[in-house]
């Protein structure tokens, strides 16, 4: 008989699910339906976010695809951050 899977396993076993299927991000752990894109969005434009936080708003935009659709800029900005290995494509 094969092992049993404690409750720790089934955890991470439908997180690693919820990862391959695109519905959470990677390096964050925040579910893409619950990530506040436009406040994040607006919050970059003024000059609020940190490191941290611009981070998390643009692997999420290109996990989502959304980098390519808004203006140039975060196209190229989430180019660059791919380039420099700071965010996954």
């Amino acid at each position: 008989m094969g092992q049993r899977l404690t409750e720790r396993d089934i955890v991470r076993l439908d997180y690693q699910k919820l990862v391959m299927e695109g519905k959470v991000n990677k390096k964050t752990g925040v579910e893409h339906d619950k990530y506040d894109v436009v406040g994040a969005i607006v919050d970059y434009e003024s000059g609020m976010l940190d490191t941290d936080a611009t981070i998390e708003l643009f692997q999420h935009l290109v996990d989502t695809g959304m980098a390519w659709q808004l203006q140039g800029s975060y196209g190229r900005t989430a180019d660059s951050l791919v380039s420099a290995g700071i965010i996954s494509q």
